[in-house]
């Protein structure tokens, strides 16, 4: 029995839990641990609503019942109509949680907290990187759908972006889950490797010019789904120089629980 077969693999698409889309290539800072603060990027950089219809087109025709979550790679209040594409997003998809992380510059002077949610947004996390927006958004501290997250409580250790960062920890080797668990979509329909992804390096497709299974499927696709599920990402590219590859903690039991129909039942 292959375990990597087109017929597991479509069955495996529902191990899909979440998926990124980047309506914008643009963020306002520029943070020293993010490789946006050494990238010119332009605010114009958006997706267009023909690409977002096709993209969301694709995910009804899979009945995607996972998490959306309207960032990828920027900073989504940069796109003054993140209100607009919230709003058309939950009509396509009134089930799904809708979910995205700020760094909360704009909140309430750009775009307005109450017209997020109202346009159909379930969460929102808000990242405190320094002490302007503390006081001016800690009214929403005690709201249930949004995390305010300082950035002390991000631990000591940091991804390094696919190699892109210069920030060395040092864990056990292990394996990455989001391969396995995620899609990452950007603003002009390519399916790219991840969020670390900075430079779009690894591109298993596009949606504008093929069907999301087609992607799920292609030869690309599974060659970096195995070497992960084996743990052999550090051998591709990118991922190798990932030093979340080698965080112990993003191994859980169920994430290979759930792909375990892949393996022979003697594999370890």
């Amino acid at each position: 029995m292959d375990y990597f077969d087109n017929e597991n693999l479509i069955h495996s698409f529902a191990n899909i839990r979440s998926l990124q889309i980047q309506t914008i290539d643009y963020c306002n800072r520029k943070c020293p641990w993010c490789p946006n603060a050494h990238m010119e990027k332009d605010p114009g950089n958006r997706m267009s609503y023909e690409t977002l219809d096709r993209i969301l087109s694709e995910l009804q025709s899979v009945n995607y019942d996972g998490r959306i979550h309207l960032y990828l790679l920027e900073e989504p209040l940069c796109d003054d109509r993140i209100v607009e594409i919230t709003g058309i997003v939950r009509e396509r998809f009134p089930n799904n949680v809708i979910y995205l992380s700020t760094n909360g510059d704009y909140l309430d002077t750009k775009i307005m907290v109450k017209d997020l949610f109202n346009a159909g947004l379930s969460e929102m996390s808000v990242m405190h990187y320094d002490k302007a927006n503390v006081g001016r958004l800690q009214k929403y501290s005690g709201d249930p759908r949004i995390a305010l997250i300082n950035k002390d409580e991000m631990g000591d250790c940091w991804y390094n972006r696919g190699g892109n960062v210069d920030v060395t920890c040092d864990f056990p080797v292990e394996f990455c889950e989001w391969v396995l668990q995620k899609l990452y979509i950007r603003l002009n329909g390519d399916v790219i490797l991840c969020c670390s992804d900075y430079n779009y390096e690894v591109v298993y497709g596009n949606l504008m010019k093929q069907g999301l299974m087609d992607i799920w499927l292609s030869p690309k696709y599974k060659i970096y789904r195995i070497a992960h599920y084996f743990k052999h990402g550090h051998e591709l590219a990118l991922c190798g120089q990932c030093n979340r590859l080698k965080r112990k903690e993003v191994v859980s039991g169920a994430v290979r629980k759930r792909w375990s129909f892949f393996r022979p039942s003697s594999a370890v």
